[in-house]
Formats: structure tokens, C-alpha cells, sequence
């Protein structure tokens, strides 16, 4: 029981992400990434709220790998090869 109390906000801020990202990705084409990265940020402010630090730099690891994924050009891998969308990434 213990144990799943430690788990259970990382599971809720994976599921944050992920609503989040969803929401996102149906409005990719009307937002710019600057916009996405800092709706990226809702879920990881929410997250340091309710459940502490650790549970915010989790969530902003997963909006990070996001925001990377199904935004970053190419789409859909882990490489960024404009100096800006690197920038952004960085500065997220």
C-alpha cells in the first residue's frame, strides 16, 4: 500500500502529459511551438502544486520528451536539426 501511495502521483503526471500532449497535438497546426512549450508548462506547475518537487521535475521530463516527439522537426524521433527548435527545447 505504501508503495503504490509513492507511485501514484508519477502515474498521475505521465497521464497529465499525456492529456496534455493530446490536446496539443489536435491543435498543432493553429500553435507555434513558443505556444506549445508554454502550455507544456500547465501540467508541470499543477504537478509541482499537488505533489512536491520530485513529481514536477518528472512531469517536465515527460513534457520534454513530448514536445520533442510530436513537435520537434523530423516529427516522431528523438533528433532536432534546426538551432532554434534546440533552443526551444533547451530553454523548456
Amino acid at each position: 500500500m505504501h508503495r503504490l501511495r509513492l507511485t501514484f502521483p508519477y502515474l498521475l503526471t505521465f497521464l497529465l502529459v499525456s492529456a496534455t500532449t493530446l490536446i496539443l497535438y489536435s491543435l498543432r497546426q493553429s500553435l507555434g511551438s513558443p505556444v506549445i512549450a508554454l502550455l507544456y508548462l500547465l501540467p508541470v506547475v499543477l504537478s509541482a502544486a499537488l505533489w512536491g518537487r520530485w513529481a514536477a521535475v518528472t512531469t517536465a521530463l515527460y513534457a520534454f520528451f513530448g514536445f520533442n516527439y510530436f513537435f520537434i522537426q523530423p516529427l516522431y524521433t528523438f533528433t532536432v536539426h534546426q538551432p532554434q527548435d534546440l533552443l526551444a527545447l533547451i530553454v523548456f
